[in-house]
């Protein structure tokens, strides 16, 4: 079996994903290109995940196309171009939080109009995850706790609902609790292993730091120990009345 077209084919779509997700020149720093690649990589994925999930939705029930998630769906679709644009002007974090916001209230508020789709609701890990990944400990808990917080305010405040609507709300929060304490656990759990590795690396580098001053005292006084032997030797054999030889070991006088 020839080998050569597949290996070729899968060269040419490795060179169109680094192409699609090379992060802008003006990004210079290694863990800012990093987080601008990942964010190109997480926004073309959304497109075309959207593009399918949109296209789909409207060939399988045409009469969906005027629904109000259908239409919110389409819209932040779209910004999602704009925000794939931006990013690769440089624009990392403003576009991560921006990201972030959208993808929520898509899930918030999506899952609770007229003929919404089922398990929109539950999608809102998305916006956490993305939130863990690219935004501060700060952003992070805001996004968790605004999840938690809109449908039981809407569940409470807003408007009348019925068993079904209501179990339906406690089986969002709850979702969402569980999904947001795992993710807290383990972005604290990250962040402490990165402080004990900074700590390490501070550590070992302060060692070695004292080891090289160590090192170059030791040089100095070894200089000056030399120094002041060669001094001597010099004054010895300048200022000496006698004679001064040296034999080697095989015989030979100087």
């Amino acid at each position: 079996m020839n080998l050569l077209p597949v290996l070729a084919f899968q060269s040419r779509l490795r060179r169109l994903w680094d192409a699609l997700t090379r992060p802008p020149a003006a990004i210079t720093g290694q863990e800012a290109r990093q987080d601008a690649q990942l964010l190109l990589a997480i926004l073309f994925a959304l497109i075309v995940i959207g593009a399918l999930t949109l296209a789909s939705q409207a060939l399988l029930n045409p009469t969906a196309v005027d629904d109000l998630d259908f239409i919110l769906t389409t819209g932040i679709w779209l910004c999602l171009f704009g925000l794939y644009a931006a990013v690769c002007r440089g624009r990392v974090t403003s576009v991560a939080s921006v990201l972030v916001v959208l993808l929520f209230i898509l899930f918030t508020v999506g899952p609770f109009t007229a003929n919404s789709y089922a398990p929109l609701p539950y999608f809102i890990v998305v916006p956490i995850l993305l939130s863990s990944l690219l935004s501060t400990a700060r952003a992070l808990i805001a996004i968790c706790v605004s999840a938690i917080a809109f449908p039981i305010a809407l569940l409470y405040f807003l408007t009348p609902l019925g068993y079904i609507e209501t179990h339906r709300v406690m089986e969002i929060v709850t979702y969402t609790v569980m999904v947001s304490g795992v993710v807290l656990v383990y972005h604290f759990h990250r962040s402490a292993v990165e402080r004990t590795r900074l700590h390490e690396l501070q550590t070992a580098y302060q060692r070695v730091r004292q080891s090289e001053i160590e090192l170059e005292r030791r040089v100095e006084e070894r200089t000056r120990q030399l120094r002041a032997s060669e001094l001597n030797w010099r004054t010895l054999t300048v200022n000496s009345p006698d004679t001064i030889i040296r034999i080697t070991p095989d015989r030979r006088v100087s």
